[in-house]
């Protein structure tokens, strides 16, 4: 649970955001970082989480046109990339968003950089909870962009289904021709991790964090003093319990 968020707004340029010649559209972007307790074997670390979310209203700033995580919109408004403080946190989201909600393991994360959907491709699934492999999640579900290897599920008694386009299996084939569907280098309460089976935490590199910071107006020493208050609400809580 979050104990701690600090916040900032980021206003900027009117846009042309109905695309009618005329910059009418009222600009932000808010940014959050959250403080998070992880309880670990007893351990209770502190976690930071990083957010942001954008928003270019109509011209009556009633509504929004577009907003939430639409900050690849955003930056293609060339008066909004011009907005250095806005490359900043474009940059850092790109990287860093929700970052104690990682689907991957820091090895399958690096390979997904690597991965394009083929918006026209294939892919093929059916279910045997016989066959349970490191390639098929816990219920046993097989995923395939091979017509043959399909069509011998098929003959087999499986029931199989196709999708087109689908960026979760593709990915998820990507990952197993790479060895990393499940990631033996990384084990998650004491098993080997298969993809997207938890929300993982991702550290933020420390230079990173002082970009962070300095985005917010924060100091190290302010999250320690968060840290420090969530710490003692902790200990209160488990007096009165």
């Amino acid at each position: 649970m979050a104990t701690k968020t600090f916040k900032a707004r980021i206003d900027l340029p009117k846009v042309d955001g109905y695309d009618i010649g005329r910059k009418c559209c009222a600009a932000h972007v808010e940014v959050e970082w959250r403080l998070k307790l992880k309880t670990d074997g007893g351990k209770i670390s502190p976690c930071w989480e990083f957010s942001a979310c954008g928003a270019i209203w109509n011209m009556t700033h009633t509504d929004h046109i577009s907003g939430g995580q639409n900050l690849d919109t955003m930056n293609k408004f060339a008066e909004i990339h011009a907005v250095a403080e806005f490359r900043e946190v474009y940059d850092l989201w790109k990287q860093y968003h929700l970052n104690d909600m990682t689907a991957g393991s820091p090895a399958q994360e690096a390979a997904k950089k690597e991965f394009k959907v083929d918006r026209e491709g294939i892919t093929y699934y059916w279910y045997d909870k016989a066959d349970i492999t490191e390639n098929t999640d816990s219920f046993g579900r097989h995923m395939t962009d091979d017509e043959a290897t399909a069509k011998a599920a098929e003959a087999a008694g499986h029931y199989v289904k196709m999708e087109k386009g689908d960026y979760n299996d593709q990915l998820s084939i990507f990952l197993a021709r790479r060895g990393l569907y499940t990631d033996h280098s990384f084990i998650y309460e004491g098993k080997p991790y298969k993809y997207a089976h938890a929300w993982l935490y991702s550290d933020i590199p420390e230079a990173d964090k002082e970009r962070i910071r300095a985005l917010m107006g924060i100091t190290r020493a302010d999250e320690e003093r968060a840290e420090a208050e969530a710490r003692a609400e902790l200990d209160e809580q488990g007096k009165a319990a």
